[in-house]
């Protein structure tokens, strides 16, 4: 028949399968942004991760020549074509852009006839001028020279004075301060060639993006082994490029918090204990409720964020101390009781502090943030789990009393005589409250709401 044990550890089997099948360590800043109860602020998020604008980026290629230079931008561009993430890339002006522009504005080039909106008639009538009739004229002459002169024929005979021209002198007008360059885009200063494309995916969405980045820079140094005397540089400029290094700081980050909470628990446990052993009895709760709050999570929400798998790691400094808790009576008890019985008399405190942490991640939960809710959800479903793991199934693996060295017995009752001595200065410990009613006062005045 199988054992506590053994059911445990089918459990944890059970749980790490379900985990693995589906939990992907990720971020999604989108996570943190509003969800369909922010209305308003729930569409901006939308158009902010998922527009055209945001899986955007600019490449700037650079060499000591720049015809080297806008080489190498093609041929960056023909391999960033095939690449099955990117969904358009550009090195100069699309000639469908061109002709959308046309055919939306030609036909409407007499609505902005003037370019003094606040009075039309005088700006209509300037524009009729002789002396600017003859000064277009000359202009016209004057473009009529150059390799675009054949477009510019079949407009100067059906618009003469030039309405289109104006339009399109406006939309360079607000243009990046790029230039051309033998039909390509070039830095404002001339000297680096400049790629522009979009990817398919979300900017934030990393899975896609990390690989994307890797491809890009395998793609460029192949380029660059082609040509080794030109010097030959990439700038890049993305929000996809933040989303990954973010993604990369916070797994990071999440190793760090489970390695310092681990090794300082550890520590000070093993300090009082002396035992590798009873430790584990005393981590098995805490690491239980994060791996049940986990396979919650993954149920309930599909995935979770890496942020949220980061916060749980922390919990483990509030589940822990419900089996420490426990272990510290049944080892420094003297009165011979079981540790079931030992159990039946924590679990009143037991569970009105387990409650009242539960109770402070609701809000969370009840956010339109999924980042939040995730959080807020995996905070409770952790700290109830390892409270059942602490008060019904800790007691039955505890056969025997965990040993205690003398030195800890000692340390413990000089803290018990510390703290019951207390009692004896109940108007002195009035200075705790009053010193805290001084610090807010101080400091309350100093606070700033930021809701950004």
């Amino acid at each position: 028949m199988i054992g506590i044990r053994g059911l445990l550890l089918l459990g944890a089997v059970a749980m790490l399968a379900l985990i693995g099948s589906r939990f992907e360590f990720r971020s999604d800043i989108s996570n943190f942004m509003p969800g369909e109860g922010g209305e308003t602020a729930a569409a901006i998020s939308r158009q902010i991760t998922d527009s055209e604008l945001s899986r955007s980026m600019i490449l700037s290629v650079g060499a000591n020549e720049l015809p080297i230079a806008l080489e190498a931008a093609r041929s960056l561009q023909n391999t960033l074509e095939e690449h099955p993430n990117v969904a358009w890339v550009r090195t100069g002006i699309d000639r469908d852009q061109m002709r959308h522009l046309y055919e939306l504005y030609f036909p409407r080039r007499h609505y902005f006839l003037s370019p003094r909106p606040e009075d039309p008639e005088s700006g209509v009538a300037a524009l009729l001028d002789e002396a600017h009739l003859r000064a277009q004229a000359r202009e016209l002459r004057r473009q009529l020279a150059l390799p675009a002169s054949p477009l510019l024929e079949e407009l100067a005979v059906s618009d003469p004075i030039g309405s289109f021209r104006s339009i399109l002198d406006r939309v360079r007008g607000t243009d990046p301060g790029l230039q051309m360059q033998s039909g390509q885009f070039v830095s404002r200063g001339g000297d680096r060639a400049i790629i522009l494309l979009a990817t398919r995916n979300s900017a934030f969405d990393t899975s896609f993006q990390a690989p994307f980045l890797d491809d890009l820079t395998t793609a460029f140094d192949a380029i660059r082994a082609e040509h080794p005397r030109a010097d030959l540089s990439l700038e890049r400029s993305g929000v996809n490029r933040f989303a990954v290094r973010i993604e990369e700081s916070i797994q990071t980050d999440v190793m760090w918090i489970i390695a310092v909470s681990f090794v300082g628990v550890a520590l000070l446990f093993l300090l009082f204990f002396r035992s590798p052993t009873v430790f584990g009895l005393a981590a098995l709760p805490a690491a239980y409720g994060i791996l049940i709050a986990t396979a919650v999570g993954v149920l309930i929400f599909g995935d979770l964020d890496a942020l949220t798998v980061a916060f749980g790691a922390s919990l483990i400094g509030v589940a822990i101390d419900y089996s420490i808790h426990l272990m510290n009576h049944h080892g420094l008890s003297t009165s011979g009781e079981s540790p079931q019985e030992i159990s039946r008399r924590l679990r009143p405190p037991l569970v009105v502090g387990a409650l009242t942490t539960m109770a402070s991640f609701t809000g969370l939960a009840l956010t339109s943030f999924p980042g939040f809710r995730q959080m807020g959800v995996f905070a409770m479903v952790g700290v109830a789990a390892a409270l059942v793991m602490t008060l019904w199934v800790l007691p039955k693996l505890l056969a025997d009393r965990p040993p205690v060295p003398e030195i800890s017995r000692r340390l413990a009752a000089a803290l018990g005589r510390g703290v019951m001595s207390l009692s004896r200065h109940r108007r002195a410990l009035w200075s705790v409250p009053l010193l805290t009613i001084a610090l807010c006062t101080v400091a309350l005045p100093r606070l700033v709401w930021n809701d950004d």
